[in-house]
């Protein structure tokens, strides 16, 4: 029996070493992998009307935008960072995924904290994003 070659996805080590919750590992995945049901990916299919990031209403909603652009989710990941002990700006989507998977991909504390950190981080501002989107909460 012969098995196939398959590339190797850098950013599996952020979600299979990954001791948080299970819901917050599967958003972590849809977002890494461009799935979440953003404005922007809405609109491809012609289903919304208002693109405006809910958060902070400045400009459209992408992942990037969401995630790490908006003043919102930028300051809170400003506080984690400060938390951390990490000294730099906060980066762009793409930028941090792959600042996550070289820089934290050990099996020290902090790394492991940092990479719990992403994924909880992640997962509530998109729950804070949902609350807002269908609840006006």
């Amino acid at each position: 029996m012969v098995c196939g070659t398959f590339v190797k996805v850098p950013r599996r080590k952020l979600t299979s070493n990954n001791y948080t919750s299970p819901k917050w590992i599967f958003i972590l995945n849809l977002a890494a992998w461009g799935r979440l049901n953003t404005k922007d990916n809405l609109a491809k299919w012609g289903i919304v009307i208002e693109w405006k990031c809910i958060l902070c209403k400045e400009k459209n909603e992408t992942i990037t935008r969401l995630f790490f652009e908006c003043k919102i989710s930028t300051e809170l990941w400003g506080k984690i960072f400060l938390w951390q002990g990490i000294r730099r700006p906060v980066m762009t989507w793409r930028q941090e995924l792959h600042w996550v998977v070289t820089k934290m991909k050990g099996k020290n504390i902090n790394a492991k904290i940092y990479r719990m950190a992403f994924a909880g981080c992640d997962y509530y501002i998109w729950q804070e994003r949902n609350l807002r989107v269908f609840q006006n909460n």
